[in-house]
């Protein structure tokens, strides 16, 4: 587990929607993912207090449905707690009264570090895990043309995983499409839902603080078939 707190006011129960279990949870778990600080995520200006996030990634992390994930995000913006601009790939949540919520007895802002879910820190850091890959001479691992399914379902590791792509070789595109076709998209998209929240596979109780969840191992269809076991025992409990 990361170390660090937020600050949460008494004056909580007293919000509109304090009674309704969802909104709370999603509340305060947007206020620990928030950004401490202002940070770039691949060109992306993310200030503090906002969050790139998508509501498949939100849902995964909270046990909350996509649905009810839409839902509580749409209440939030009409009593202005939050905006969101939304784009293809992600959106980016702002908490309008962050700096009120964290700042100290003397208004000045809180640079405690968060309880900040690896995810979150890695699409903030603006420092990918991987290197390019070295193109082979032989053309089995040259960069190829890839179909937009193929595309999409990078996109979504990338969301996830807080990882670029940077080399998609013809035997790379062969085992997404591979994947694609004995497991289909959704199942793969929570298998990788789990991975990005196994502490041990993310290097977060690790001493070496390595992250294996690399593009090739999210491809591996014995991973793939593990994780998304885990990843129904999980929300089926909750």
């Amino acid at each position: 587990m990361h170390r660090g707190y937020l600050k949460l006011w008494r004056a909580l129960q007293d919000w509109e929607w304090y009674t309704d279990s969802k909104m709370v949870h999603l509340f305060i778990h947007l206020l620990i993912r928030a950004n401490i600080r202002d940070e770039k995520w691949r060109g992306v200006e993310v200030k503090r207090g906002q969050i790139i996030v998508g509501r498949r990634v939100l849902s995964a992390e909270t046990g909350i449905s996509q649905q009810s994930i839409r839902t509580c995000l749409n209440r939030l913006k009409s009593t202005n707690e939050v905006t969101i601009k939304t784009t293809s790939k992600y959106s980016i949540i702002t908490i309008l009264e962050y700096e009120k919520y964290q700042s100290n007895e003397n208004g000045q802002p809180s640079n405690q570090p968060t309880n900040q879910p690896a995810t979150n820190q890695q699409l903030t850091s603006n420092q990918p895990l991987i290197k390019k890959a070295k193109k082979a001479k032989n053309n089995n691992n040259a960069d190829v043309t890839i179909s937009d399914d193929v595309k999409k379902l990078i996109s979504e590791y990338e969301e996830m995983s807080g990882r670029k792509v940077l080399s998609v070789s013809k035997t790379r595109a062969n085992k997404v499409k591979s994947a694609l076709k004995q497991f289909g998209r959704e199942k793969i998209i929570q298998s990788w839902a789990a991975m990005s929240l196994n502490d041990f596979l993310r290097g977060r109780d690790q001493s070496n603080g390595k992250d294996y969840f690399t593009f090739d191992y999210a491809l591996r269809p014995d991973k793939i078939e593990d994780y998304f076991n885990h990843y129904q025992k999980v929300t089926n409990a909750s």
